[in-house]
């Protein structure tokens, strides 16, 4: 499997000025750093918890041996399907997928698009799934846990700046920890 990231947010979660006062700047000489911190410690929280905050499109293609009759969406929260094409050759051309031969599972730990005929897929080489993903276009639309998750992560890193080193902060954050477990997957 192969995700590729089409169209990516247009906005972050959080804003620099929030950022700002919750570190206590009035100051714009560091406007550029922050909006990094920003960006990085969504990124980074996208990453950890398979999800995304502000809406995003993205490609998946699978290329099987076997013929599934399903098949499932690693990013949460999926916000709908755009298209489904089948790979109707080695060298990778597509053929769309009528939606009426394919329906949507939703959950929100995963989401699956399910094949009414799987023997559609028998003559492929895999299939491709374009599909939204993500809480909503807006800020507002993420909820509160995460985006306060992303204000602690990018000050502690705008404020250890000066420091080497990866993941050496995120033992002393426990709070984050907090913040972030009701948003992680259970992996059995």
């Amino acid at each position: 499997m192969f995700l590729e990231l089409i169209t990516d947010s247009l906005i972050e979660p959080i804003n620099i000025d929030e950022l700002k006062e919750y570190l206590r700047l009035s100051h714009g000489a560091e406007d550029a750093q922050i909006s990094h911190y920003i960006k990085a410690a969504r990124s980074w929280l996208e990453r950890q918890l398979s999800l995304v905050c502000i809406e995003q499109e993205w490609r998946m293609t699978s290329r099987f041996i076997q013929t599934p009759s399903s098949i499932k969406i690693p990013i949460t929260p999926l916000i709908s399907i755009v298209e489904v094409r089948t790979i109707v050759d080695e060298a990778g051309a597509t053929q769309t997928v009528d939606n009426t031969h394919y329906m949507t599972e939703y959950s929100l730990d995963y989401s699956k698009v399910i094949f009414r005929n799987s023997s559609l897929l028998h003559a492929s080489y895999g299939v491709e799934i374009d599909f939204k993903i993500g809480y909503g276009a807006s800020a507002d639309a993420v909820p509160a846990p995460l985006k306060q998750a992303i204000i602690l992560l990018a000050s502690h890193w705008f404020e250890h700046r000066e420091q080497s080193g990866g993941d050496y902060a995120l033992s002393d954050m426990p709070q984050l920890s907090a913040l972030l477990k009701p948003y992680q997957k259970i992996r059995l």
